[in-house]
């Protein structure tokens, strides 16, 4: 894999170590990530990266998410066939422990220890993973005491406090792609008029699925991602109960799923690290940031489907078909669906844009 590592600290060492694996490219200069970022000089885009990964250490040089942002944007728009990865660092600081080396700082401008390098290198090792098979798509929340302090059956509306934080997070998840399903044991009317409530931020639109009822939520769970036409496999369960916790885990392996804090303080750990090692923020296109609304449509599909024979259903639909060799714009949306569509890819092969460029200039 060709991988453009940036970053505002010295990442020689880490380089040396990743190239027993990729092919790496390093910027001339000391933390020219950003002056790269914005104007990427020709021997950059001569390595044409795959992968160019923005390794950014807060605790040496600050940078707002402003800066990231932009500067993800140029490489993406100079590369639009890599993929762009930002590391949390510093949450990946938190699970690895011994991260950093103050002597390897001031010896080498590089603040990791060894412990901490070994540790990054396995972080983009997962990523370039993620970028090329997909992550987790699916996001499933249970309601009382995780969306919301308070059970509503009991309290109430009024009696509810709204985690927004929380709901903050899971909404930038879902305008980035990610399905939100709602798994709750409730009564549905006693549900309903939360959406009304103006603390809420998220809408009862923003869920793709939802299962509000007393049935197990396992059961629940697969009969979503079967409307969904989703795998069981891309879900990530999280629910405040111990117990549906444990019974998600018996019943569905396949499912992540992660511990959820007892203490509320602890929240905003707990959403870092889920979407660091579940939903990192990769290459979005306009059809993930629809993605919730294309569900929505899909239902409204079979719902107009029932009743109907074949040839009417499709003949209602008046799809209209436009056949062309792929154009450059479309190609990361060509890749990722190589990644993630099994019904008509029996061989499962996966391509990275890279790929997928390369098949389109094979005359």
């Amino acid at each position: 894999m060709r991988i453009a590592l940036l970053s505002n600290v010295t990442t020689e060492v880490l380089a040396g170590m990743m190239k027993r694996n990729h092919s790496v490219w390093l910027p001339p200069g000391f933390g020219a990530w950003m002056e790269t970022a914005l104007n990427p000089p020709d021997a950059m885009r001569a390595f044409d990266p795959e992968v160019i990964v923005l390794l950014l250490d807060s605790t040496r040089s600050q940078f707002d998410a402003v800066d990231v942002a932009r500067a993800v944007a140029s490489l993406e728009a100079a590369f639009p066939k890599a993929t762009v990865i930002v590391p949390d660092l510093e949450d990946l600081a938190d699970e690895v422990g011994n991260f950093a080396d103050e002597k390897m700082w001031q010896l080498a401008s590089m603040p990791w220890s060894l412990k901490g390098l070994r540790g990054i290198e396995t972080e983009i090792d997962r990523l370039v993973g993620m970028a090329k098979t997909g992550g987790k798509k699916v996001l499933a929340v249970d309601f009382d005491g995780t969306l919301w302090d308070g059970v509503v059956g009991e309290d109430g509306v009024g009696g509810i406090a709204p985690r927004v934080e929380f709901q903050r997070w899971m909404k930038g998840l879902e305008e980035r792609g990610v399905v939100l399903v709602a798994l709750s044991k409730n009564n549905a009317a006693d549900v309903e008029p939360v959406w009304g409530d103006a603390r809420m931020v998220l809408a009862k639109s923003d869920f793709a699925d939802m299962r509000v009822d007393w049935n197990e939520k396992p059961a629940n769970l697969e009969k979503a991602v079967e409307t969904l036409n989703l795998g069981i496999d891309s879900v990530v369960f999280v629910d405040d109960n111990p117990a549906e916790r444990a019974q998600m885990r018996a019943a569905l392996p396949e499912v992540a799923v992660p511990e959820f804090p007892a203490d509320a303080a602890e929240l905003p750990k707990f959403m870092r690290r889920v979407a660091r090692l579940y939903f990192p923020a990769m290459r979005t296109t306009d059809e993930d940031r629809q993605r919730t609304a294309l569900y929505r449509d899909d239902a409204a599909r079979r719902e107009f489907s029932a009743g109907r024979s074949i040839e009417d259903y499709l003949k209602g639909l008046e799809i209209w078909v436009d056949v062309h060799a792929v154009r450059d714009e479309e190609i990361p949306r060509v890749a990722q669906l190589s990644q993630k569509t099994n019904q008509f890819n029996v061989r499962t092969n996966r391509y990275t844009a890279a790929d997928v460029a390369g098949f389109a200039k094979d005359a």
